[in-house]
């Protein structure tokens, strides 16, 4: 008897592959020394600015590894739909996973891209709450959601950011440091350190702006950053880092293509097909 499911199972097969050429990808993109500090004075206020400008892009290879990691699994899950509509006479048979926004639009798909998939197999796939609100599995979710991401948005370089033990946060004003206040204009002085946490590449300076401080209370302000390429545009999963989110999703989908099969195979859904 044909493997019904074999379609499904290559798209899987090929995702883990391209897990591993992602990993790869984005550790060479790393190692390759992408970025260079600097620090000047910030455009808008005039206070003293730390930023890392990127002087390479992401490479491609890891933005084609990212796309067929995440869409690989999304597209086996409707390969192994479709595959459960044999029995179904329509010339164009619907077998889609059931995946939607709200719980209550995803009570729809009994009747909709789903519905020549056996009552038996639905209610399974619907089991798996492929929905995005309320107790909707909200990685499962997401993993459509990232289908739909545009490609040039898909990876972004993001940054964490840290006070170190060595930045005092006290503050000594010195007779100096006052006068220094009292010539300026009257520039107000900023009391603390002001740290991006969370910052991302600007796409028009391709530059990630980290700190801002007063120089007239803090000669140096020490912190760590920690570079790397996260998930863009991906709902719940922005900012992620994208193989840690497809180590988490892979066996999730593994284990919904086994459940569909095993299923399939109770039913005898094949046992009169070539």
């Amino acid at each position: 008897m044909a493997n019904h499911f074999s379609s499904a199972l290559e798209l899987f097969e090929n995702a883990k592959a391209r897990i591993d050429d992602l990993d790869r990808a984005l550790r060479e993109f790393s190692e390759s020394g992408p970025y260079t500090s600097s620090i000047g004075v910030h455009a808008h206020t005039g206070y003293r600015c730390a930023k890392i400008h990127l002087n390479k892009p992401v490479p491609q290879a890891a933005k084609f590894a990212a796309r067929d990691a995440f869409r690989d699994p999304r597209a086996a899950l409707d390969h192994a739909g479709y595959a459960c509509t044999i029995r179904s006479a329509r010339s164009v048979r619907k077998g889609g996973f059931p995946f939607a926004k709200t719980k209550e639009q995803f009570k729809g798909f009994e009747s909709g891209v789903s519905k020549d998939i056996p009552r038996e197999i639905l209610d399974l796939m619907m089991a798996y709450r492929g929905y995005g609100d309320e107790d909707g599995d909200t990685l499962l979710y997401a993993l459509n959601k990232v289908g739909n991401i545009n490609e040039h948005r898909f990876l972004v370089p993001f940054g964490v950011v840290s006070l170190t033990s060595k930045s005092s946060m006290q503050l000594q004003i010195t007779k100096e440091k006052m006068e220094l206040l009292r010539d300026d204009g009257g520039r107000k002085f900023l009391l603390n350190p002001q740290l991006n946490l969370f910052p991302t590449i600007d796409p028009d300076t391709n530059e990630m702006e980290l700190a801002i401080w007063d120089d007239h209370l803090y000669e140096t302000v020490n912190f760590d950053v920690n570079i790397h390429v996260a998930l863009g545009e991906a709902g719940a999963l922005q900012f992620l880092h994208p193989t840690a989110v497809l180590r988490l999703i892979a066996p999730k989908v593994e284990g919904i293509l086994s459940d569909i099969e095993k299923e399939a195979n109770r039913i005898g859904l094949f046992d009169a097909s070539p």
